[in-house]
């Protein structure tokens, strides 16, 4: 595997820790969760911006350009929201927001929309998750090319070439590894990115445990 973080210092100045929708989840509308297609792995929530209730709680990493990963939940909107709800359709870590206002595919469109709108509608994809097992290759060590931002707990796959991750492809095509997975933990272990990188370099056999959002 090709250790290289891709974050430039712009990338970095850009990144925002938690993100300040505000709101309280009520209005006219009535209850604060939509209807979605399959609530067991999607969730359709409204946000709305009062002066008093003004930060949601969530931590994300947008470093794929396409979509947000949830890093954390902290104290906010998303946290009372999870303390009212059923444990079945609470915010999680690892869940990814795939849509804001209608938005999809643009991290940093999304992230304006959430910053600047009083009402804020998000779609929250549960992640699919899964582990493969690789065997360092001494010429081409894993054969994928890794990015990620400084706060991040994951790392992206940015790139693949030949080695133990397309012999691995070949033979678990219905666990194949695609651009833009996330390795989210590395031997059972999770951490930030430094901390994965670091488990990746130890191993000889790295078991990876990957993400990305569910399909429907």
């Amino acid at each position: 595997v090709m250790f290289v973080c891709c974050c430039s210092e712009d990338q970095q100045a850009v990144e925002v820790p938690i993100l300040q929708l505000g709101s309280a989840l009520e209005g006219k509308d009535g209850p604060c969760q939509r209807q979605s297609p399959d609530p067991s792995k999607e969730l359709a929530l409204r946000f709305v911006k009062t002066p008093k209730t003004d930060s949601v709680g969530l931590a994300v990493d947008f470093y794929d350009g396409e979509k947000l990963h949830i890093s954390d939940v902290g104290l906010g909107l998303a946290d009372d929201y999870n303390k009212a709800c059923d444990p079945k359709q609470q915010v999680r870590v690892g869940d990814y927001v795939i849509c804001v206002n209608g938005i999809s595919g643009h991290a940093g469109e999304m992230l304006k929309s959430m910053k600047s709108e009083k009402e804020v509608e998000l779609v929250i994809r549960r992640p699919l998750e899964w582990t493969v097992k690789l065997e360092r290759d001494a010429a081409n060590g894993l054969g994928m090319k890794l990015g990620w931002s400084i706060q991040s707990r994951s790392c992206v796959i940015i790139a693949l070439s030949e080695g133990p991750v397309t012999a691995w492809n070949a033979h678990h095509p219905h666990e194949a590894i695609r651009l833009n997975d996330r390795i989210i933990r590395v031997n059972d272990q999770p951490g930030r990115c430094t901390e994965l990188l670091a488990h990746m370099q130890r191993s000889s056999t790295c078991e990876l445990t990957l993400s990305r959002p569910a399909p429907l």
